[in-house]
């Protein structure tokens, strides 16, 4: 077995990043449509003219943990600035697979790693939003150079979403 464990990580600190996350509203409610919903304010993103920070992404999805796990490890790899990222998607969250029990473990294990992160001064970016969003309007901000994940083996949905991802990636990255 292979243990990677990733110290100390170089965690991208920029003012952009910093406002999409500033908007967040984060609720918690014990129905399954509404366990956790982050809102992200649509038209808050102004993007001035600058040079956008070449950055990589690690996308965490089902692997919640920072020690052995490969793609955390390779993004490490490329000298550049990390952006941590978790993405609560409401297709995901609203699909017949779905169980409100599994989304407060999801919540609970990113509690966990954001207090790993804290020692760091460093932060996991979570969002309540479909990923192909997420990723445009990071894309607006900074030059993404390589995305990080775990291939998902989840359900049909996930599987077509990292298609669409992937192609996405391929035209725009």
């Amino acid at each position: 077995m292979i243990l990677f464990f990733i110290m100390p990580l170089t965690i991208l600190k920029n003012e952009w990043i910093k406002h999409l996350y500033d908007q967040l509203v984060i609720e918690l409610s014990a129905s399954k449509k509404q366990m956790t919903k982050m809102i992200l304010k649509e038209n808050s993103l102004s993007v001035q003219h600058h040079e956008k920070q070449e950055i990589v992404v690690v996308w965490f999805k089902r692997d919640l943990r920072f020690t052995d796990h490969a793609p955390l490890y390779y993004a490490q790899k490329q000298k550049l600035p990390i952006l941590l990222l978790y993405c609560f998607e409401p297709s995901v969250m609203a699909f017949h697979d779905s169980d409100v029990r599994h989304w407060r473990f999801v919540h609970q294990s990113l509690q966990d790693m954001q207090e790993k992160l804290n020692v760091l001064s460093a932060q996991l970016y979570t969002f309540h939003k479909e990923v192909p969003a997420i990723f445009s309007a990071l894309n607006t901000l900074y030059t993404i150079r390589n995305v990080f994940s775990h291939e998902e083996i989840g359900n049909k949905l996930t599987y077509d979403r990292d298609k669409t991802m992937q192609s996405y990636f391929d035209s725009h990255l």
